[in-house]
């Protein structure tokens, strides 16, 4: 894709606009580093369900230099299921542990209803852009 056209995509403008959104809503709220964790956070979390999603859409599945125990393993329909799925597991411990991580500095009972709102916000405006920019780009 050229350097014009990744100007003009819409995806890539909605992302930006998520992130710009977060940065505007952190500095007026005056946000802790906790409350922007959490904002990104759930934007990982969101990423994530995307990128599983195109793993469990593949039309063209490829495993060319793909081994799974040390064994060659074939391009098959289960076969992309079984990635997928061990893709979700092993995202979702990761972010399991983070948000241990995050709760310990900042649990989200702690935070003002309005700020919760408005960190939620956020993660729907995340979700909005990333999962737009799915259908729009692998649609």
């Amino acid at each position: 894709m050229s350097l014009n056209n990744r100007i003009f995509d819409l995806s890539l403008w909605g992302v930006v606009l998520g992130n710009a959104l977060s940065i505007v809503l952190a500095l007026v709220q005056g946000w802790d580093m906790g409350e922007i964790m959490w904002v990104y956070w759930g934007q990982s979390i969101i990423i994530g369900l995307a990128n599983a999603l195109r793993i469990f859409n593949l039309k063209e599945f490829s495993t060319e230099n793909f081994q799974m125990n040390d064994q060659p393993v074939e391009a098959t329909p289960q076969t992309k299921r079984e990635v997928g799925v061990f893709f979700l597991i092993h995202y979702g411990m990761f972010h399991f542990v983070y948000a241990v991580f995050l709760w310990q500095e900042l649990p989200l009972n702690t935070i003002a209803e309005q700020d919760l709102f408005l960190l939620m916000l956020c993660v729907m405006g995340f979700m909005v852009s990333h999962f737009f920019s799915l259908a729009h780009n692998f649609g």
